[in-house]
Parts: C-alpha cells; structure tokens; sequence
C-alpha cells in the first residue's frame, strides 16, 4: 500500500538519460510486483478483498489506469477482476463506480491481447451485476467496441465468445439492446421483441423506427419483426398498437417489405379466425 502512495512523488522524479530510464523501469517492476501480491493476498479471501477495498486500494488503482505499460495494465486488470469475483455485488458495483470505465473500455482495442483479454474477463465479471451493467452500458463507445469484439470471431475466438457473453448479461436494460441495434446488433432487439413482455415489446417497437437500419438487413428485420407488431396492433393497450402501428409504417417505406406485410397481415388474419 505504500507503494501505492509513493507514486506520485516518484512520478515527479525529473532524472535525465539512462538513469531515468532505469528508475522507471525499477518503478514499474515495484508496481507489478505489488500488484501480483495483492492479487495472492486476495484470491479466494472475501475477508482480504473486503479490507483491501475498505483500504482505499480501487481509488488508487483507478490512477494507474492510464499506465502506458502492458504489463501493468494486464496485473492491474487481474487484480481488479479478482476483487469483484465474489458472491455478492457489493466489489463489482463498488468497482464500477470508482474506476474511470472510459479507460477500461479502450483495452478492448488494444493492440496487446492479453491486456485486451483480461479487460473483458474483467467487464465480464462485472456484467454479472445488473448495476454495473448499467454502468458499462452508459460508458461511451462501450457496447460497440463490444459488437465489434463480438463478430471479429475468425482472428480472436476468446474475445468474440467472451463480448457475445457480456452482451447477453447488458441486455438487462432495454437502452442497451437499441444501442447494440445501433452498432449493427439487431438480433437482441428483435428477440425481445417477439418474446418480451408487452411492455418491452412497446420499447422495441419504438426504437425500430428510431434506429437507421441499412438497407441489407431491412427485409430481415421486417420478417422477423412483422409477426410480433401484427401481435401487438390486436392489443387492448392503445399506447401498443400505437407504437406498433409507426413501426410498421415505417417497415412499409422499404418497398421490397410489402409483400412481407401483406404475408405477415394475412397469417395473424388467419391465426384470429381459428
């Protein structure tokens, strides 16, 4: 912990040529060396992890998230998943609200895998707590690094499986599944369309006509969609079919989504009259 309180005078240090240049490197490996000990003091311990947060020690760590080094980065991030790795969400959300998530965020594109590996090992932890994904979900750039991360399966399979997952776990807010339609990720938003509460189903619908859909995925979009709108125009709710009614509308304009219209119009015809 001491260390940990020595950096900013260390920082200061104005030493010039080859002896600066050792300082830090002997600086960093002090840094990596507590980072690595507390992670073993942590591990497995709820007791150590609660003192060590009560400590002071997630504010402190917040300050070396900027660190240029690999190595730093990449102890810093597993001592960080090690302190929310419990059973209770009080590390994980205490986490979240303490850490600049921006920072975390921008490991996802860089070029070191491990770093990029262990950040989102790190958010998926995190994910497991319905308040840190609101948290992840409102850091800028979040969830379309995370589609991006998510369909770059062929050159990194590890962090395509591990995005789709901290995904999944972000879909507890519907302001994250339009956000995740905007960034190219339709499926959460036509899922929990079709399969959603009525009240979901009225948010999906709304935000069908809000989001700019590209032309190669509209026809898509309007077979899966068409179903669950028609659903929604037979509710007794009139804010439903309101909603409903615009986003069919709106599905309408792509001309070549008629004829889609017209089959979906006459399945839920035929499904009223049995």
């Amino acid at each position: 912990l001491k260390l940990f309180r020595m950096e900013s005078a260390k920082r200061g240090s104005k030493n010039q040529g080859g002896s600066r240049i050792f300082i830090l490197r002997r600086f960093r490996k002090l840094v990596i060396d507590a980072l690595r000990d507390q992670q073993m003091t942590c591990e497995g311990k709820e007791y150590n992890k609660v003192k060590v947060r009560e400590a002071g020690i997630i504010q402190l760590l917040d300050r070396y998230l900027t660190y240029t080094s690999k190595d730093v980065r990449y102890e810093l991030l597993q001592l960080l998943k090690t302190l929310a790795d419990e059973d209770t969400d009080e590390g994980k959300e205490m986490i979240v609200n303490t850490l600049t998530m921006s920072c975390i965020i921008k490991f996802l594109g860089s070029s070191h895998q491990t770093v990029r590996h262990a950040a989102l090992a790190l958010l998926l932890e995190l994910s497991k707590s319905q308040h840190a994904c609101k948290k992840i979900g409102n850091a800028t750039g979040a969830i379309l690094m995370l589609v991006t991360s998510k369909y770059n399966e062929e050159s990194d399979a590890f962090a395509s499986e591990a995005a789709d997952q901290i995904l999944r776990n972000l879909e507890k807010f519907p302001h994250n599944i339009k956000q995740m339609a905007e960034s190219g990720l339709l499926e959460p938003l036509l899922i929990h369309l079709a399969q959603g509460s009525e009240e979901t189903q009225v948010m999906m619908a709304a935000y069908l006509v809000e989001i700019d859909i590209g032309h190669e995925k509209k026809t898509n979009v309007a077979e899966k969609a068409c179903p669950a709108l028609f659903g929604l125009v037979q509710s007794e709710n009139t804010e439903a079919r309101r909603a409903a009614f615009k986003a069919l509308a709106h599905i309408s304009l792509y001309h070549p989504n008629k004829q889609i219209l017209l089959s979906s119009l006459t399945t839920s015809r035929c499904f009223i009259y049995e």
